[in-house]
C-alpha cells in the first residue's frame, strides 16, 4: 500500500506541463504532459480539420505524434487536410495509420521509444469500449491521448464516449468550425479556427453572423483563413520550445 502524503508532501509535488501559447493556451490552458481529451462533433463541422491543426502542434512537444486514422484511413480527404495543414514540415516526427485496430496500437505502444501522443479518430470506428479505454490510459499512464468521436447534437455519440467525457482531463466540442473548449487546465477560450468556414456554416443554418463583441473572435481567429483548395493555409507561429515525451 502506498504511504499517503500529507497536505504540504502534496502541495510540494511538481507536475510537468505543456507551455502551450497562443491559442492553444488560450483554448487548453497548460495542460500536464500526460493529459487526455476528447474532441467530439458532427460531420462537416471540422473536427478533422482541426485534429491536423492540434497533431502539428503537438509535435513541439512530443518526439512522435502518432495519428490512427481509423475512420478516414489513407485517403484523399485526409491527404487534402494534411497538406492544407504543411504536414510535411513535421514528417519526422509525424506518423499516420490506416485503421489500426486498438489490440495492433496497444502492442505498438508497447515497443520502445513508441510515440509520446496519440490521436484516435474516431472512437465510433475504432469501437474501443470504455473498459478498453481505462486498459489504454492504465497501460501507457505517461502518454496523452486524443480521441475524436461523432456527436448528437452538441454532445458525444454514444454511451462509451459519455462514459469517456467524464474522464478526460480536455473535452471539446467542434460545431461550425469553432471549437467550445472545457479544461481542467484553464483557457477556456472559444475559437473560430476558420472564418470562411464558419460563415458558410451560418448561412447553410440560416443564421446571421453575430455582432462583433457578442461572440468570442480572437485576432489570430479573424485573419486564419484555411483554404479547401488544396493550397497551404497560414500556421500561428510556436513559441515553445520542444519537449521530449
Amino acid at each position: 500500500m502506498a504511504r499517503a502524503l500529507n497536505a504540504n508532501e502534496f502541495l510540494s509535488k511538481k507536475f510537468e506541463t505543456l507551455p502551450f501559447t497562443g491559442q492553444w493556451k488560450r483554448c487548453f490552458g497548460e495542460p500536464e504532459s500526460n493529459f487526455s481529451m476528447l474532441l467530439y462533433g458532427r460531420s462537416g463541422n471540422g473536427k478533422t480539420e482541426v485534429a491536423t491543426m492540434f497533431a502539428k502542434y503537438n509535435t513541439l512537444f512530443s518526439h512522435k505524434v502518432l495519428y490512427d486514422s481509423f475512420e478516414q484511413g489513407f485517403s484523399k480527404s485526409l491527404q487534402d487536410a494534411w497538406r492544407r495543414q504543411q504536414m510535411a514540415d513535421v514528417s519526422d516526427r509525424m506518423l499516420v495509420l490506416h485503421k489500426e485496430s486498438l489490440d495492433q496500437l496497444m502492442i505498438r505502444l508497447s515497443k520502445k521509444k513508441s510515440p509520446g501522443t496519440v490521436f484516435m479518430d474516431s472512437l465510433q470506428y475504432l469501437k474501443m469500449s470504455y473498459d478498453g479505454w481505462h486498459l489504454l490510459r492504465n497501460e501507457f499512464p505517461r502518454k496523452r491521448f486524443i480521441i475524436v468521436s461523432h456527436a448528437e447534437g452538441d454532445e458525444p455519440k454514444g454511451s462509451v464516449a459519455k462514459a469517456i467525457e467524464y474522464d478526460v482531463d480536455i473535452k471539446c466540442l467542434v460545431k461550425g468550425f469553432q471549437l467550445f473548449p472545457r479544461s481542467r487546465f484553464g483557457g477556456n477560450e472559444p475559437w473560430i479556427f476558420y472564418e470562411q468556414g464558419h460563415l458558410n456554416w451560418l448561412k447553410r443554418q440560416g443564421k446571421e453572423p453575430k455582432k462583433k463583441g457578442s461572440i468570442i473572435v480572437p485576432e489570430s481567429a479573424q485573419s486564419l483563413e484555411l483554404n479547401f483548395d488544396n493550397q497551404p493555409a497560414p500556421q500561428e507561429e510556436p513559441a515553445a520550445q520542444p519537449v521530449e515525451s
